[in-house]
């Protein structure tokens, strides 16, 4: 067993990214209690993007910020990450005889972990495979987080947004939501949850 002690404890001392983000993002704020050393991904409530068709197979998103789970690997600790502005993105042209899905979010580039050559977050457009029938998702790429699915039938000139959005709340916290939809869509409530409709 290795001892893991957060930098938060200590003064002085050379602390890894590792370290950084156990403390930081998993063990003071958002605990996923049915993952070990993990955070509950999501948007921070109150700062949940909208987002909306701009035109064509454009699609903006809101400035917004959240947490998104270290998905390369198991107790790495988790990503917060805030946007701070509207961000396009732009789906590739419809085929004129199948249907896909595109889902746009955002995902993490650790080069420590991906070989990426980045250390960033960035927004990506994950293009779905055509399909005769009702198309599938993509598969989400590691540490990922999905903000809307956009559904783009054969021969459309935009698509059609559906939400994927996750909402969370520091333990404490009072998660707020709009609807008894988006209350019975919460998947994994954690004992103690306070939500605000």
């Amino acid at each position: 067993m290795t001892l893991l002690t957060p930098p938060g404890h200590l003064q002085a001392g050379t602390y890894t990214a590792r370290l950084d983000r156990m403390f930081l993002h998993t063990a003071e704020t958002f605990p996923d209690l049915s993952a070990t050393l993990s955070a509950r991904q999501g948007f921070y409530s109150g700062r949940v993007p909208t987002y909306a068709n701009a035109g064509g197979m454009n699609v903006n998103v809101s400035a917004c910020a959240g947490i998104i789970q270290n998905t390369f690997v198991s107790a790495g600790g988790d990503y917060k990450f805030v946007n701070d502005g509207t961000i396009g993105f732009t789906s590739a042209a419809s085929s004129p005889t199948l249907n896909r899905n595109d889902i746009y979010g955002f995902q993490v580039k650790d080069n420590f972990y991906d070989s990426s050559g980045l250390n960033s977050i960035i927004p990506v457009v994950l293009q779905g495979a055509n399909s005769a029938g009702p198309p599938s998702d993509p598969v989400l790429p590691s540490s990922f987080i999905p903000v809307a699915r956009g559904v783009i039938s054969a021969t459309v000139t935009s698509p059609t947004l559906q939400s994927m959005l996750r909402t969370t709340v520091n333990d404490g916290g009072v998660l707020t939501i709009g609807s008894a939809t988006e209350r019975n869509a919460i998947s994994t409530p954690w004992l103690g949850l306070t939500i605000l409709r």
